[in-house]
């Protein structure tokens, strides 16, 4: 067993929203949560999980949720409002979303099914604004992970829109309305 490894992930993680602008602004209306933390410290964390996990973000995404555990950034949670491209019948926004993890912490408390809530939470509560202005709006996320495509399409209703590859390469586009 690699202890150290072992020790690392054995201390708890925490889960906070993120707002860099906001944060940048007026760090001192975070309060003792982000004490030792700064934005841009955060951001740059956050990236660095994402690069870990081969995820290229989106420049319009912006990091809406971190996990972090022993003073890092362990998993990250970046998310965006679109113009919905493609034969729809009126107008739709699409929320689109990228979980990453740092593999130390994949399978480990959860981490990336708890950031993946969080974003189907956040796609719940923005939707409702979107929706009061007319539009139509969905969620739609890219997923690489072979097994995280049956858990999006069987627990959280997503529906398989495109999908390719085989086996350890298989990937899909998965959406919610």
């Amino acid at each position: 067993m690699n202890w150290y490894k072992f020790i690392k992930i054995s201390q708890a993680v925490e889960y906070m929203p993120f707002d860099y602008e906001t944060m940048a602004d007026s760090p001192e209306e975070h309060g003792e949560e982000f004490d030792e933390w700064s934005a841009e410290t955060i951001q740059d964390e956050a990236q660095e999980v994402f690069n870990l996990s081969n995820i290229n973000l989106n420049r319009n995404k912006n990091i809406t949720q971190v996990a972090r555990s022993g003073g890092l950034v362990v998993g990250a949670l970046a998310t965006d409002w679109e113009d919905g491209q493609g034969d729809y019948d009126s107008p739709v926004r699409v929320f689109s979303m990228d979980v990453a993890v740092d593999p130390d912490y994949r399978g480990t408390d959860l981490v990336g099914m708890r950031l993946i809530k969080a974003g189907i939470a956040q796609y719940e509560q923005e939707k409702l604004d979107w929706q009061d202005s007319g539009m139509n709006t969905m969620m739609r996320s890219w997923v690489v992970n072979p097994r995280l495509i049956d858990i999006m399409e069987r627990r959280y209703g997503f529906d398989i829109e495109s999908e390719g590859g085989e086996g350890n390469q298989r990937w899909a586009y998965v959406v919610r309305y």
